[in-house]
């Protein structure tokens, strides 16, 4: 079981009002619904991760850790360092090797009002590796309008096809996760909105190619779109963020499958679809927990 830490309710209550029925103040009474029992707490936290060679932890840091609540510092400080990987070889020996980490730390609310954490996914690797296609031209997408004046936000994560020229052959949306909540039905119509925005915004995208190309007649990459509601603010690196995460679909295109969720993806990056990174053996949890 994943290791646990008890975290305020007053630490989470100012993002919690945030998290209302559209169309309703936070201060009106209403039906209970049970879309708010989807709402998702959670916060990335970025860093690093040394691998010894025989796969073991030597080290972890947080980036920035004076910005992080004390409760998740504790967390992974106490679970990072009992992780356990896949050896990795360079040149037929296994290495040492440092990765970059990206932690989504869940808060699950606790039977007496505060809140309990644990770590509920991992990715591992570089965004910028050589043989991958960076961001050249990425336009913002048209923020559908009727969801600007309902003060409606939400994440839209893609998978980009890239043509060897650079140009988008493809696109489609993994998932949409919406920073408000309603009925189911209107959920949809919102997450089709964004969808629809997100996807015709691609027509205008364009990459460089991978400095170190591969013979792959395309390359498919992750790219996530942040529509942000007027007078809202984009939650800064240590803030919690609540949700209402979509349903996840799976793209047709071979060697992308088996991938990881998309909400461990750092905003105003490109990523490379598929498995990547050093290979976690253990639970995110530490043993004992």
């Amino acid at each position: 079981m994943t290791r646990i830490a008890k975290l305020s309710v007053r630490l989470l209550l100012p993002m919690l009002v945030l998290m209302t029925t559209a169309g309703t103040a936070p201060s009106a009474p209403r039906t209970p619904d049970p879309s708010v029992e989807r709402v998702e707490a959670s916060m990335l936290v970025t860093g690093s991760v040394d691998i010894e060679a025989d796969g073991s932890v030597s080290a972890y840091e947080a980036d920035e850790p004076g910005r992080l609540p004390p409760a998740v510092v504790q967390l992974l400080g106490s679970a990072v360092p009992n992780w356990r990987f896949q050896p990795i070889e360079i040149e037929g020996r296994p290495a040492r090797v440092q990765t970059r980490a990206s932690i989504l730390v869940h808060a699950h609310k606790a039977p007496d009002d505060g809140y309990l954490l644990s770590i509920a996914r991992a990715s591992f690797g570089s965004s910028d590796d050589a043989d991958m296609p960076t961001a050249k031209r990425l336009t913002p997408p048209r923020y559908p309008s009727d969801l600007v004046r309902a003060g409606v936000g939400g994440t839209v994560y893609l998978m980009v096809k890239v043509a060897r020229d650079g140009s988008v052959a493809d696109a489609m949306v993994e998932q949409v996760n919406l920073r408000t909540v309603a009925k189911d039905s209107a959920m949809q119509r919102m997450r089709d909105q964004f969808a629809e925005s997100a996807l015709a915004g691609t027509r205008r995208w364009t990459f460089n190619p991978p400095v170190e190309p591969d013979a792959s007649p395309y390359w498919v990459v992750r790219v996530p779109v942040h529509f942000v509601a007027p007078d809202a603010s984009v939650p800064k690196y240590g803030d919690w963020s609540a949700y209402v995460p979509g349903p996840r679909a799976l793209a047709p295109w071979a060697g992308v499958e088996d991938m990881d969720a998309p909400d461990t993806l750092v905003p105003g990056g490109v990523y490379r679809a598929g498995k990547q990174g050093p290979e976690l053996l253990t639970p995110l949890g530490s043993p004992g927990s």
